[in-house]
């Protein structure tokens, strides 16, 4: 145990920088020692986490004072704190071998580290051990774990190993980080607590009011899978678009598309439409490559689609807009059936595939027998795109519909098997929670080991555009998606490429509609696609008849992937979407230290600042005349304030509130027929508040100086101190999370 012991100290130090230090006088703080609370020397490993005391004399109050391990600042102190000692944990970000200053810092302001002012100082003479696992230890647990994963392990134990092994390689796991140790409020560790690490993501996720989505849902789909559901889709799309080119394989797309819209999973939609759909495929002749490629593709087609799980399970990890998400996966999904719709005519027509007669006798049976589940696409879809209801009501829509109309309309399913079905379908949610609270524990030790920054380095270093980061995300997603199941992949990875994407200026719900798309053609992606597995065991074929028979549907997926891609509009085109643009042209050279000025423009759905200006004179000049001609004498903010005041009066119950209801009364008439004109009014008001706060949001970076952060609407290139070019970016994010970004490059020449 090597012993830690403060070897120098210093008084306040001079806020000018250059003069040297006052003497320390008899008032001044002064660190003494360092050690463990029993006063054992401190001994813990390069990830810190240990009960400290900072012993010395004249230390400031706790709530204004911080301690500094290196850079790493301190300010949680633990009870028992006084002017002589300061209880804490040592931070979790100090490297094995170097030697540390400590600092006892005094917090003239919290919110302004450019105000901190050092106290007292001192040196950690000794290097810090690691306590953490050996590397030949660390190695051969990370074998073991990997045969575990690849014999089939569950998912929810590989996670949690990795995680664990990470905590205790880095030797956070003394420092109460892992599965059973814990930190009471005095600072004492006890042994056989709950995990500290995983229950906090957890109740983080649970706390969400769309995540009741997940069982409802899956519930719905449940029981529409094992009702009759499947086999009245088809029938009602084979009668209404069997007489068009590639008629039967245009059901198999459509059926298979709101079906796994609804289930939230491919398996589900090949297991239960791939029995009806093959046969029929095979009958009208299409070839059997085709057909297999078909279904096999089909399974996961409609996941972009209205109330698909893992658009909200996306959504929740991402913290993004659900309803937002499902707008923007709309377009791209209808892109990428359009474009499998196209090429599966042009194989009905190279193989002669005879139409079917439509006939208005047959469209009007099937239509009859699905009429009690029609209504449900365009309630659930219309609801969330209108505003009426949001995703977590849509799922209890959903599931209070489907169990109505398959238990007493349809009777498919008979009520006493309503538990059975309810039991099914709880596994699935279960297996999906545990992934989730274990998935996001991992993503919690991620987070404090910094891997997103790293990741971000690296990435900086060697990717320098959007254009190829993108491609590189693809390449990545589809990858991990041939590995992982989707929902693992979704709750792994998004918390890492989210962060990096917000830097190269990716829009957040073109990033989600991206990785969705990608899951779609990973599951059936050669050579360990999910889909690939299924259907080979579905249909009774080897999975490398399968490989070519799905590779033809995959290329016209990937052509699609690569629109959606690059072209962000059809993604965002439904929103009023914030712009960026600086007003440098090309390449901006200046002298090391010379000030230019960049200045960057703002705009929301194309009105700049300017305009939204203009407009909220005109809503208000309109609005001024509407109060003129209609409540003279009064205006409509007037009327507001009063309305509320009212309404206060009449919701504390207090004297005078039947008075109160009778005016209220007349004030909401006088306010009736302003509403309109107050509305866009206020609109106008917000659009242009919006644009102001999006400006002062901009941050400015530069990837030669990654140290360089600065805010606002302008940049100076005074702050560049390395010689070169500069690839400077200015990002912001509006109040949904959508993304913008401009870029410039500024060359910077030392002066001779």
């Amino acid at each position: 145990m090597a012993a830690l012991v403060v070897v120098a100290t210093v008084a306040a130090c001079n806020p000018g920088g250059d003069a040297p230090p006052p003497v320390p006088g008899p008032d001044a703080p002064v660190v003494e020692s360092i050690a463990r609370e029993d006063g054992a020397p401190v001994g813990g490993g390069p990830s810190g986490g240990e009960l400290v005391v900072i012993r010395g004399r004249n230390f400031p109050p706790k709530d204004n004072c911080a301690v500094r391990f290196g850079h790493s600042k301190q300010e949680d102190f633990l009870a028992g704190s006084t002017s002589t000692e300061l209880h804490l944990k040592v931070p979790g970000k100090l490297a094995a071998g170097e030697t540390l200053a400590v600092s006892v810092e005094k917090l003239s302001d919290p919110d302004d580290e450019s105000n901190t002012k050092v106290l007292a100082s001192g040196v950690l003479s000794d290097a810090w051990p690691v306590h953490g696992l050996s590397s030949r230890l660390t190695v051969l647990l990370g074998i073991a774990i990997a045969i575990y994963a690849l014999l089939g392990g569950p998912l929810f134990v590989v996670l949690a190993a990795v995680t664990l092994l990470g905590i205790y390689k880095t030797g956070q796991g003394d420092a109460g980080f892992g599965f059973l140790t814990t930190v009471t409020s005095s600072g004492r560790t006890e042994s056989g607590r709950a995990t500290s690490l995983f229950l906090p993501w957890c109740g983080k996720t649970a706390e969400s009011p769309l995540f009741i989505a997940i069982p409802l849902f899956t519930f719905a789909g449940t029981i529409m899978a094992e009702s009759k559901t499947p086999e009245r889709l088809v029938n009602l799309a084979r009668a209404l678009l069997g007489w068009l080119p590639g008629g039967v394989a245009l059901v198999a797309l459509v059926a298979c598309s709101a079906f796994t819209a609804f289930t939230g999973a491919s398996g589900v939609t090949i297991i239960a439409l791939g029995g009806l759909l093959y046969p029929v495929l095979r009958r009208e002749g299409y070839p059997d490559r085709f057909s297999l490629g078909l279904l096999t593709t089909c399974g996961s087609l409609g996941l972009l689609f209205p109330p698909s799980l893992p658009v909200i399970i996306y959504g929740l990890i991402a913290a993004i807009d659900i309803d937002r998400l499902f707008t923007a996966a709309i377009l791209p999904g209808i892109l990428l059936v359009v474009l499998l719709a196209l090429y599966s005519s042009r194989a009905a027509i190279k193989n002669k595939v005879p139409r079917r007669k439509f006939t208005g006798a047959e469209l009007a049976r099937a239509f009859r027998a699905a009429f009690w589940e029609l209504p449900l696409g365009p309630i659930v879809i219309g609801g969330i795109y209108r505003g009426w209801i949001t995703a977590a009501e849509a799922s209890a829509v959903t599931a209070f519909y489907a169990l109505i109309v398959q238990v007493l309309v349809y009777r498919d399913i008979k009520l006493v098997d309503v538990p059975r079905v309810i039991r099914s379908s709880m596994v699935l949610v279960g297996a999906i929670l545990l992934i989730l609270g274990m998935a996001l524990g991992m993503m919690g030790w991620l987070t404090e080991v910094q891997v997103p920054q790293k990741i971000l380095a690296l990435m900086e270093s060697h990717v320098h555009d959007r254009f190829m980061f993108l491609l590189m995300l693809n390449v990545f997603i589809l990858i991990v998606g041939c590995f992982m199941e989707g929902y693992s992949a979704t709750l792994v990875v998004v918390p890492l490429v989210a962060p990096i994407a917000r830097n190269y200026g990716v829009d957040s719900y073109h990033l989600g509609v991206i990785f969705l798309l990608n899951l779609e053609i990973a599951y059936s992606l050669p050579p360990v696609g999910f889909n690939l597995f299924l259907s080979a065991l579905r249909f009774g074929k080897s999975v490398v008849s399968l490989y070519k028979a799905a590779m033809d549907f995959v290329i016209v997926m990937l052509v699609a992937l690569l629109v959606v891609t690059y072209y962000p509009p059809l993604s965002l085109c439904l929103f009023d979407v914030p712009g960026i643009e600086i007003d440098a042209q090309g390449t901006v050279s200046v002298g090391k230290g010379e000030e230019k000025t960049l200045t960057a423009t703002v705009t929301i759905g194309g009105v700049g600042l300017k305009e939204a200006r203009e407009r909220e004179r005109i809503a208000r000049d309109a609005l001024a005349v509407e109060e003129k001609a209609k409540t003279p004498g009064t205006t409509w903010d007037e009327l507001l304030r009063r309305s509320k005041e009212l309404q206060e009066k009449i919701d504390k119950a207090t004297p005078g509130a039947a008075g109160a209801r009778v005016e209220l009364s007349e004030i909401r008439a006088k306010m009736a027929p302003l509403e309109p004109a107050a509305a866009r009014a206020k609109e106008a008001e917000n659009l242009v508040l919006e644009i102001g706060a999006l400006g002062s949001a901009i941050e400015w970076r530069s990837r030669l100086q990654p140290g360089l952060q600065k805010t606002g609407l302008t940049f100076a290139t005074k702050d560049l101190e390395l010689d070169g070019e500069h690839e400077i970016t200015a990002t912001t994010i509006d109040g949904h999370k959508h993304v913008t970004q401009d870029r410039v490059s500024v060359v910077v020449k030392r002066k001779d």
